[in-house]
């Protein structure tokens, strides 16, 4: 079913992973759907892989000024997704906080300059869905950046709900998903293997992979009654 028909779908941080796989099923149901992230190859890619039916956009989500000239193309926002990765962790006393402010830039400030310019093309019906994560739900050692932007955007999620009104505002905590951003991080037989293990640690007994969360990510799209929600995909993993 073509819920989405003629919809214009923004996903930023949408070259790979959860933004990847949300593309493709919001194109599936119909949509008009547009990528942005810093990459161009990454993006270029995700096109070859969706067969050209997305437009894609270069774009540094961290620069208020590109995030702003990217949206002032756009007449009109349906749905805006803000998925963007990047990763820095460590003990709190040997954290190199420059280091830690970029992941502000890349997790926290991404999905506010987005919000701050997608808004004023939105209105009734539409739909702004942002991300957290575990750590917010969870301590983990040497997650503390993680940890204050995921408390954080939950927090801003909630009062974007009533403010933004009636554009309803969500935001997905997602647990450990194995999808191709952890490339970047370790290589694959160390993924295979790190999977392996914590597949038998959460309740579910399996791995998270992309299209759990994009089932979240299209509820959000498509439920005109939920706006100021968080929701946990993680298998369980917050309880143990």
């Amino acid at each position: 079913m073509k819920t989405l028909e003629n919809k214009t779908v923004v996903i930023i941080g949408g070259s790979q992973g959860i933004g990847l796989e949300t593309a493709k099923e919001a194109i599936e149901k119909g949509a008009n759907v547009t990528i942005a992230s810093r990459s161009l190859e990454k993006l270029e890619n995700a096109k070859n892989y969706l067969n050209g039916t997305v437009a894609i956009y270069q774009l540094d989500g961290s620069k208020e000024d590109e995030v702003k000239t990217f949206f002032d193309k756009f007449e009109k926002v349906n749905h805006l997704v803000v998925s963007s990765s990047g990763g820095y962790g460590g003990a709190i006393k040997e954290l190199d906080m420059e280091a830690a402010k970029g992941l502000f830039d890349s997790k926290l400030w991404v999905q506010m300059n987005a919000v701050k310019h997608a808004s004023p093309k939105m209105g009734q019906g539409d739909s702004i869905t942002l991300f957290s994560g575990i750590v917010s739900k969870k301590a983990i050692v040497g997650q503390m950046p993680y940890t204050g932007i995921g408390g954080a955007v939950e927090s801003l999620g909630k009062m974007l709900a009533l403010e933004l009104a009636p554009t309803r505002v969500n935001v997905i905590a997602p647990g450990f998903i194995h999808t191709t951003a952890w490339d970047a991080y370790m290589p694959e037989e160390e993924q295979k293997e790190f999977f392996t293990g914590f597949a038998e640690t959460v309740p579910v007994k399996q791995v998270g992979v992309a299209k759990d969360v994009t089932k979240g990510v299209l509820f959000f799209m498509e439920s005109d009654y939920v706006t100021g929600a968080v929701l946990d995909i993680d298998g369980g993993q917050k309880l143990v």
